[in-house]
């Protein structure tokens, strides 16, 4: 039997390892030959099939299983291939996991000799390679065993592993890795969530598993689950079954809710699209949707703005209509469903800023007006063209409550938009690029018609100016200066134009203000602009300081919206006597101060203008307005009230270089050039512009009294000697003579030489042009209309009703009686008797 045991031993193991069968019978002791299996085992963990048959069949039962483990000293404890073993036998019934637990004394003593060596810090940066229990977790997980692994997991401490030190070591593993996980996510994952019937849980379960991929691969992801081809024939039936059910309109929106939550549990990609389609038709369908859309999951919402995107990067949609070229009807239902979703639900903004850049890169700007949109919804500002009232240009000159408090902010919007748009440089990258994107509208040979043009270069403004509005009231002033690069590098290095990229770089300088005062800021700005526009025409003509003082200040620095200011206060004075009284009370006092601090800044800059008001005026007034007041009235309605008020203060503070007579003269002299070279929304600032400014003259103009307690000043001086004024008689031709002027200009830009007289001109002319292109031009003919109306309410203010005003129309349109009813030019001339230059002289010569 000496003899006989190793050989028998000898030929058991040599039969395990070659796959033998044994043809002689040996009397072998049990525990050995058991202790035998499992150690071959450990080199051939890919046949455990046949061991774990081999053990059943020996009668192997786990208490002795159990004991030979605790006592295998045939093999390495720390190779993989030992728990992988240990685990198989768990899984199979055939060794006590709490068993060997308790009793290893391997796993015991290396788990108490880690310990040690975390008290003395030895080993406190990398784990420890001998710790029997982790490579035991780590092989139950592996092959699926989770009820056992929890338990070995329950057995660890709370705080075991507080730091991954090696994770940059194994980043290039877990890469190659990545592929095949999508490939599992992309063939299994998603198919399976599809075909499975509705479940919300495994749909937030997967959503766990994609929210760590970057945008960009899971909008992969979604594409291949959009378009499964024909190899996979169940998807393709569960296709045709989700969109036989989908059904959708605005009286079944409201109770199919439910429903339709349920199809985006399974197969969102689908559902999603299909409604996006139904909402690009039915622009009523737009506010059920979203009022349906609040039962959808993370995930769905997810594959929302992959819709989105699909939907607006579809080359086969036609973006403008071909009729009159304004923006198709499908894509304004499509941003305006956007900026709605993205404002009531959580979802990832990024995609669609990333997107809107890239088209900003390939010259396309009529994918801005989701941006738009989208600003529009989740911070409640607009462009200020679209402002109409006084009252709400005035609030936008005040401090951020004040502004705030007209645009009814969502807060909770707002952070998302905000969180979202400083990553990547977001901010710097969407407002140069728009800035640059401005100007190339015009010279664009995708672009061919001039209307379009116009309208892309407003609507390129009106987003830029409402971007640069949201980063001004939400964005810290300190990260603002951090982000956006001053004038120097916007104009030299971005090759911006000097109105806009003062208009991004004034926060930066108004926060300078604060910090540095006024006075070294302007010499620092001057040292600055010195250096940024050497060789500009504005250098040559007059001082930097000047320029400085101009394109920095803004419309809050010179003056405060009191009536603005009173209203809110009292709104929340006859609050505080709800139930919030004191959020209220806190609010009303944060906008008493906010009025205060802007009253003391407004006293400041007055006081340093009247300080430097004879130092800082231009050579010529005529550089002054071309480059200066021409490019600012225009860029938006605050800049327009602000150059009427700038020019304002700079006449009450009694200017010594400034003649304001002379600067209107000049500025009304002939504008028909200047406006047909302007947009539609250019011509609107440009004409609040002017009717601010009337609003003044005309004010000057009421008395005699009124006019002596403005006219004692150096702008009203004429002549040589130092006490001559112009006077009251003077100003009044003088004031008759701009607004002939303006009119006549008007009349040019309406391409008609005839007509009754000044006072009717506009009214025969937009009558005419309503009725002329209603079939030809109708969105001519819609302005037309729109002027009749502001015509109609103006004379019903001096007693004239709408009827009259309407038979008064029909007779302006007979020729005959328009004829008869004209006079010449001489013949106007010569019974005004000539027309008051700025001088005060009375001109011979017809205008």
């Amino acid at each position: 039997m000496l003899h006989e045991e190793p050989e028998g031993f000898v030929l058991l193991f040599s039969t395990l390892m070659n796959s033998s069968t044994i043809n002689l019978s040996y009397g072998l002791d049990t525990r050995r030959v058991f202790d035998m299996i499992l150690h071959c085992f450990q080199f051939h963990i890919e046949q455990y099939a046949f061991f774990v048959d081999l053990l059943r069949a020996l009668d192997a039962d786990a208490a002795m299983l159990n004991y030979i483990i605790t006592l295998q000293n045939l093999c390495d404890a720390t190779a993989s291939s030992f728990f992988d073993v240990i685990a198989i036998l768990v899984y199979h019934d055939l060794a006590d996991l709490n068993f060997l637990l308790c009793n290893v004394s391997i796993l015991q003593m290396v788990f108490v000799r880690y310990c040690y060596s975390i008290s003395f810090r030895r080993c406190f940066l990398s784990l420890l390679p001998g710790n029997h229990k982790l490579r035991l977790l780590h092989s139950l997980i592996k092959i699926g065993h989770w009820t056992a692994a929890k338990v070995v997991l329950d057995h660890m401490p709370a705080h075991y592993s507080t730091r991954f030190t090696d994770a940059n070591e194994r980043k290039s593993e877990f890469e190659n890795e990545i592929s095949t996980l999508l490939d599992i996510c992309c063939t299994t994952l998603l198919p399976s969530l599809t075909l499975i019937s509705t479940n919300c849980s495994a749909s937030e379960e997967m959503w766990l598993l994609l929210l760590y991929f970057s945008y960009e691969i899971r909008h992969t992801l979604y594409n291949e689950w959009a378009n499964p081809g024909s190899t996979n024939p169940l998807l393709l039936e569960k296709r045709n079954e989700v969109l036989n059910q989908t059904r959708l309109s605005k009286e079944t929106v409201k109770q199919s809710a439910r429903i339709f939550g349920r199809l985006c549990h399974s197969y969102p990609v689908v559902v999603l699209d299909l409604v996006l389609n139904q909402v690009q038709q039915f622009e009523n369908l737009v506010d059920p949707v979203v009022e349906s859309m609040r039962y959808l999951t993370s995930l769905s919402y997810d594959v929302l703005s992959y819709c989105i995107l699909t939907q607006l990067s579809n080359p086969d949609k036609q973006r403008l209509k071909l009729t009159d070229a304004s923006i198709s009807s499908w894509l304004q239902t499509l941003c305006s469903f956007t900026g709605s979703i993205f404002k009531k639900y959580y979802i990832d903004i990024e995609c669609l800023l990333q997107y809107v850049c890239h088209q900003l890169l390939l010259d396309n700007s009529v994918d801005l007006l989701i941006l738009y949109e989208v600003v529009k919804s989740m911070s409640g500002i607009e462009a200020t063209s679209g402002v109409t009232t006084d009252q709400q240009l005035d609030a936008y000159s005040g401090g951020d409550l004040l502004k705030m408090e007209v645009m009814r902010c969502a807060y909770r919007s707002v952070l998302r938009l905000k969180q979202a748009i400083m990553q990547k440089d977001l901010i710097v990258n969407l407002c140069v690029r728009m800035a640059a994107r401005r100007p190339r509208i015009v010279y664009s040979e995708a672009i061919m018609d001039v209307k379009v043009a116009g309208r892309m270069y407003d609507q390129c403004q009106d987003t830029l100016i409402q971007f640069a509005s949201f980063l001004f009231l939400f964005v810290e002033p300190e990260e603002y200066v951090k982000r956006i690069p001053l004038v120097p590098e916007l104009v030299e290095d971005c090759n911006l134009d000097i109105d806009v990229a003062m208009f991004l770089a004034r926060p930066s300088y108004s926060h300078m203000i604060k910090v540095s005062w006024l006075l070294y800021f302007w010499s620092i700005a001057q040292i600055e602009f010195r250096k940024s526009t050497t060789g500009y025409l504005c250098y040559l003509c007059f001082s930097p300081k000047f320029f400085v003082l101009f394109w920095t200040l803004s419309t809050g620095d010179i003056s405060v919206p009191n009536e603005m200011y009173k209203s809110s206060t009292d709104r929340l004075q006859n609050a505080l006597s709800s139930r919030e009284k004191a959020k209220y009370a806190n609010h009303l006092a944060k906008m008493k101060e906010e009025h205060q601090r802007q009253s003391e800044r407004v006293s400041l800059v007055k006081g340093r203008l009247a300080i430097d008001k004879d130092l800082h005026i231009p050579e010529f007034i005529s550089s002054f307005i071309a480059n200066c007041v021409y490019q600012r009235c225009v860029f938006s309605d605050v800049d327009a009230i602000f150059c009427h008020k700038f020019i304002e203060v700079l006449h009450f503070i009694k200017e010594f270089n400034f003649p304001t007579m002379a600067f209107y003269d000049m500025l009304f002299y002939d504008i028909a050039p200047l406006v047909l070279s302007f947009t539609e929304f250019e011509a609107n600032r440009f004409g609040r512009f002017f009717a601010s400014t009337f609003e003044m003259l005309l004010r000057w103009h009421v008395s005699q009294e009124t006019y002596e307690k403005v006219n004692q000043a150096p702008c009203f001086h004429i002549g040589i000697l130092w006490d001559t004024w112009l006077s009251y008689d003077n100003y009044r031709a003088l004031l008759y003579t701009w607004q002939f002027r303006i009119t006549r200009s008007m009349l040019t830009c309406l391409m008609e030489d005839s007509f009754i007289s000044i006072a009717t001109a506009l009214a025969n002319e937009a009558a005419r042009i309503q009725d002329a292109q209603k079939n030809l031009r109708p969105d001519l003919s819609v302005l037309a209309a729109r002027l009749v109306i502001r015509l109609m309410v103006s004379f019903q203010m001096f007693g004239i009703t709408a009827a009259i005003f309407t038979l008064y129309l029909a007779d302006l349109k007979k020729p005959s009686e328009t004829k008869a009813a004209g006079r010449s030019k001489t013949q106007r001339n010569e019974d005004k008797g000539g027309e008051a230059t700025a001088d005060g002289a009375v001109s011979t010569s017809a205008e």
